[in-house]
């Protein structure tokens, strides 16, 4: 059975919109800090007109050399400077310049919401989720003191915690962000819900996350395709494959989900129910692996002929000893000697050095009791050293009924008989 697809994508680096305060710096100070000094005030005004005019390299060095200057000219320099400073360096794709930045604004001013949430940006982007998570989440606290309350910055700081795998740091704060009661949540806030749960392998809470969400959205074709993927996580294959045909009734699934629906048909003891779906598929695009896979599923559901003619199309398709093989292993289980007998000879015509047909073709002789075509089978299957033993030992069995059809015949012909 193949795989189970994830229901998030990998962890990785999470690109949010940005989220960075567009600051004011046009001679006033902003009006939750202390008066700007005069030397903050000009660097800044000076900054602001370079970014305007997309110059951000040049903003950079006008902020570069006013916090250079500064203890000079006696003054300290503000944490808003830093905060612009890092905002530059951000845009210009410097990250872990940027993180320096805002942290020196966040000592500067360590109850600035606005300054804490651009260090978590920036540390996010400098590849370092965990401390971004940290991050926002003061970020959002400060921001709540205030009576603005963004229920966004937990999810983002739930996103940073799962990306550092942190489950657990995710978890709790999806529960703080559910305790909010957020009207109107996006998609995405759930799925990372239903993901947490799943990775703690809760999946009686996931599973109620999902079928919650369709209560109200029974027409939503992901969402059955979610609830299929939680319930083949659980190991309940025959529910799975019951959401997905919801799913599929809804509109017709893809290929990787008719896959899926497949498999989940295969291991809950449906493999003729299986074989249905792929045979759809094959239809439109034939290959190889999918015929195998059909073959496979036919012999479990003791459709044999159909089996074998699928195994032929898949050696046709992309021969392959593996493929010779099955074929083979097929063809004596269905009772097709004679063809068995003709793939034998193909193989022997082509100098081929498969033991494991020649073996079978042996078997299949002794069954039909072509006896001297078996011994010469097996004379040549014994010189392949995979199949070494095995044609010893069908030596040995064609050798005892050797012996048997001799003393029968004695005994026909002893007149005391």
């Amino acid at each position: 059975m193949s795989a189970h697809r994830p229901l998030l994508a990998a962890r990785g680096v999470l690109c949010w919109a940005a989220l960075a305060v567009g600051l004011c710096c046009c001679g006033v100070a902003r009006a939750d800090g202390p008066e700007l000094p005069p030397g903050a005030h000009k660097a800044l005004y000076q900054a602001q007109q370079a970014a305007g005019a997309g110059q951000d390299a040049h903003a950079l060095e006008i902020l570069d050399a006013y916090i250079k200057a500064a203890p000079a000219s006696g003054e300290q320099v503000p944490a808003l400077v830093f905060l612009v400073q890092g905002a530059a360096r951000y845009r210009l794709g410097r990250m872990d310049a940027a993180a320096k930045s805002f942290a020196e604004s966040v000592r500067l001013a360590p109850r600035d919401p606005d300054a804490r949430l651009n260090l978590g940006m920036a540390l996010l982007g400098a590849a370092k989720p965990g401390p971004a998570a940290e991050a926002v989440e003061a970020a959002f606290g400060l921001y709540r003191e205030r009576g603005d309350v963004r229920p966004e910055l937990l999810y983002r700081a739930a996103v940073c915690h799962y990306q550092a795998g942190a489950t657990a740091g995710a978890r709790r704060t999806l529960e703080a962000l559910w305790a909010l009661n957020p009207p109107d949540a996006p998609d995405e806030w759930h799925r990372l819900w239903i993901q947490v749960l799943c990775d703690g392998k809760e999946w009686q809470a996931a599973e109620r996350a999902v079928t919650g969400r369709l209560e109200a959205r029974r027409g939503d074709r992901k969402l059955w395709e979610l609830l299929a993927q939680v319930r083949a996580n659980d190991g309940r294959y025959a529910d799975a494959a019951s959401a997905l045909e919801v799913a599929d009734a809804l509109a017709p699934l893809g290929r990787a989900e008719l896959l899926f629906l497949a498999d989940m048909h295969a291991v809950s003891g449906a493999p003729l129910r299986a074989a249905g779906l792929l045979e759809r598929l094959a239809a439109k695009e034939p290959s190889a692996e999918l015929h195998d896979r059909l073959a496979q599923l036919l012999e479990q559901g003791l459709r044999l002929p159909e089996a074998v003619a699928h195994a032929r199309k898949a050696l046709a398709l992309r021969p392959a000893p593996a493929r010779l093989r099955n074929l083979a292993r097929l063809l004596l289980a269905a009772g097709e000697h004679k063809a068995l007998a003709a793939l034998c000879r193909e193989q022997v015509r082509n100098d081929a050095q498969g033991g494991e047909v020649l073996l079978l073709a042996a078997i299949s002789a002794i069954q039909t009791q072509a006896w001297d075509d078996a011994r010469a089978l097996l004379l040549r299957a014994a010189k392949d050293p995979a199949t070494r033993p095995g044609a010893a030992a069908w030596r040995a069995v064609l050798d005892d009924l050797d012996n048997t059809r001799r003393e029968a015949q004695a005994a026909s012909l002893d007149p005391a008989s």
